[in-house]
């Protein structure tokens, strides 16, 4: 999802996620947002970010994008400028509708990706994961692998899923 302000329009570091996006060969959903704003200038900004897939060299397929207009604060977006939003609903259809489900196997060797550390003076050293493939539980011990690609053993003492910014533990 590529987040757009609508009175500043694509700066560079919108530039480096796009590109980084179309070389993954992933669709982008475009959000301009903050079209309730007197500086608001949502086509012109819409023109200028299908104009910086062009020189980020997409592939026809990625230029055929859903484009969003929000109003994140009040949690509005919408697909027609015309029609003002009511709530976010449109936002999660888009995305349901353009994200490829997850590919990973379930029954398979579990494969994880430690994208943040945390600390809890309760709980000690804290892992923050997302989950390829597999499932892993509570009590279990599993092979893990650094940067250095050094394995050792390391054990599931505890785990939690986030439900927005909370974490709940299972």
């Amino acid at each position: 999802m590529l987040l757009v302000d609508a009175g500043r329009g694509p700066v560079a570091a919108d530039a480096l996620c796009a590109g980084q996006a179309l070389e993954a060969k992933l669709l982008p959903i475009v959000v301009i947002n903050k079209i309730d704003r007197p500086d608001a200038r949502p086509q012109e900004v819409l023109t200028r970010s299908t104009t910086c897939s062009f020189d980020l060299d997409a592939e026809e397929s990625q230029l055929d994008f859903p484009v969003l207009y929000a109003v994140a604060k009040n949690g509005q977006a919408t697909l027609d400028l015309a029609k003002p939003g009511t709530d976010l609903q449109p936002l999660f259809e888009s995305i349901v509708k353009t994200i490829p489900a997850a590919t990973g196997d379930a029954d398979g060797t579990l494969q994880i990706l430690v994208t943040n550390l945390d600390y809890s003076e309760y709980f000690g050293r804290i892992a923050i994961c997302r989950v390829f493939q597999g499932s892993c539980m509570q009590a279990t011990t599993s092979p893990s692998a650094s940067v250095t690609v050094r394995l050792q053993k390391t054990r599931i003492t505890k785990l939690f899923t986030f439900n927005g910014l909370k974490r709940t533990r299972h």
